[in-house]
């Protein structure tokens, strides 16, 4: 038969002394039960005699707490749940090594200006190949780099020249490529 805490109402174990929820004492075991004191004869007659006065009233009576020893208490952890299993991740697929020859057919693609960095980009994006992928990605990086040198190169070369005092013929220099090659007129 289950018992109920009187407390909280959580249940309980047949043989527990404590609640396992609110921590509530309940009833030790028999064989350490303290026997009631006994009232003598003599004395029982003189509290039954006495009158009924209005005087204060009386308090009721709390039950105490028993006092329990250590190896009494059994303390009942709450259940632990089984632990989920996890599907083994699949192995990863190597990708397929890129030859000498590839990789050389690879930065002449790239070197082309509009087509090897449309190239570049989905090589670098939509790829499975993780080693084509990386090179891509890799060579994104270096063209940004490139890009940022370059720009900044550029700004030092106009701030030394402006202050040197110095005036470039932009129109002098794009001539004169002009005439050095002369297919385009």
């Amino acid at each position: 038969m289950s018992k109920f805490c009187t407390n909280c109402g959580a249940t309980l174990e047949d043989d527990a002394v404590f609640c396992p929820e609110c921590g509530t004492p309940f009833g030790a075991p028999a064989a350490e039960e303290t026997p009631a004191p006994e009232i003598r004869p003599e004395l029982q007659e003189d509290i039954l005699s006495e009158p009924a006065g209005p005087g204060p009233e009386p308090e009721p009576v709390r039950p105490q707490p028993e006092t329990v020893r250590p190896e009494q208490v059994r303390q009942t952890a709450p259940p632990v749940p089984a632990p989920v299993p996890v599907p083994a991740a699949e192995p990863e697929k190597r990708s397929k090594e890129i030859s000498t020859a590839g990789y050389f057919w690879l930065m002449l693609l790239f070197a082309v200006p509009v087509v090897g960095f449309i190239a570049m980009l989905v090589f670098a994006c939509a790829v499975k190949n993780k080693n084509l992928r990386n090179f891509a990605r890799a060579h994104i990086v270096w063209v940004i780099v490139a890009l940022i040198t370059a720009i900044a190169l550029w700004i030092v070369a106009r701030i030394a020249l402006k202050a040197a005092g110095a005036e470039i013929d932009w129109r002098a220099i794009i001539d004169s490529i002009r005439n050095a090659f002369p297919f385009g007129n």
